[in-house]
């Protein structure tokens, strides 16, 4: 009942789960979604680059850009649209059940490619929020801080959101006799937004393949190993550099322990290089599928910004802006439109 952004589907919050999918570099969608057999070319086996290769640091999150960047819809965008359309859905519910939207479970939504998915990027933020950066959204503090709130009571049925009216059941009608579009108030909503995409299944297993070519590259086994070493070096022992981040991401405050760790896990990343290579793997898979396969992610891109226009078009007119949102929502840097 709830439609994939294509890429970043509606996913309940969960925080180890998602770290140690991107960890692997893979994300939730490759745990959740079935891998076609064609789309990436993996056929060339790739030759580790040196640790001492020399390339441009990123001193923060908000520093990572990646080609597919401008053809997916980033976390900003899919909060928008999907507080947009929990509006538009509630709106119809109460006027065709007249009680409250009540969705099954409060969920989220996750971009497909987050630059917090290498974990804590700069010794800046490691010295300051350790592994609770606020503005990292793929962290249950950012989720707290931006879940969309549930009413108390039962779910609203299938049927009201769905349009599909089991036998016997009385089409439901809103006050003024107008009855429950056939495609209930789910469907209702994704007309206002403008439908699934068409090229949604293809960018769906697309980004699988991209996110299983990844892992499998040696590179990234590399820099997981220089990184390793430098931890031990320096006193801690962590096999994966998302290891600290879901060891400390879950508790409720920073203690000076976990400061320690993050900034040497800082310091390593630096030293070795460890994300500026994961991105340039990353960086490397992206561009080929873009060069291979340039008409389905115009595609998709053009209905990726049209939606978002719609979505934020809706909240300025119920008066609930973009702008003042993320103000009020202290969305700044790297999660701005």
């Amino acid at each position: 009942m709830t439609p994939i952004e294509t890429g970043q589907p509606p996913l309940n919050h969960n925080t180890v789960l998602t770290r140690a999918a991107a960890a692997l570099g893979t994300s939730l969608l490759a745990l959740l979604s079935a891998c076609g057999t064609h789309g990436i070319d993996s056929s060339t086996e790739a030759t580790p680059a040196p640790t001492g290769a020399i390339r441009a640091q990123y001193g923060n999150a908000s520093d990572i850009h990646l080609p597919l960047d401008d053809h997916l819809l980033s976390g900003f965008a899919l909060r928008e649209i999907w507080t947009a359309r929990t509006e538009l859905v509630g709106r119809c519910v109460e006027r065709f059940s007249q009680r409250p939207f009540v969705p099954e479970a409060a969920v989220g939504v996750l971009p497909a490619f987050s630059p917090y998915r290498f974990g804590i990027v700069g010794v800046d933020a490691a010295e300051k929020h350790g592994y609770h950066d606020p503005d990292d959204e793929l962290s249950p503090a950012f989720a707290a801080a931006h879940a969309i709130a549930v009413p108390k009571g039962d779910p609203t049925p299938a049927y009201i959101l769905d349009g599909d009216v089991p036998r016997g059941v009385a089409r439901p009608t809103d006050p003024s006799g107008a009855a429950l579009p056939s495609a209930g108030c789910e469907g209702d909503a994704e007309w206002v937004l403008g439908g699934p995409a068409k090229a949604a299944e293809f960018v769906a297993s697309e980004i699988v393949k991209i996110e299983d070519t990844e892992r499998s590259d040696p590179r990234v086994a590399a820099a997981m190993s220089d990184w390793a070493s430098c931890m031990t070096t320096a006193g801690f022992s962590y096999e994966n550099p998302l290891d600290p981040v879901v060891e400390f991401g879950g508790v409720d405050s920073v203690s000076e322990h976990e400061l320690e760790v993050a900034v040497a896990d800082a310091a390593c990343r630096q030293e070795t290089q460890y994300v500026e290579r994961r991105v340039e793997v990353l960086t490397e898979i992206q561009n080929r599928s873009l060069s291979s396969h340039r008409v389905q992610w115009d595609s998709y891109r053009e209905w990726a910004a049209a939606r978002s226009r719609k979505a934020l078009g809706y909240l300025q007119t119920a008066g609930m802006s973009g702008t003042s949102r993320m103000q009020a929502e202290g969305l700044t840097g790297q999660n701005a439109p």
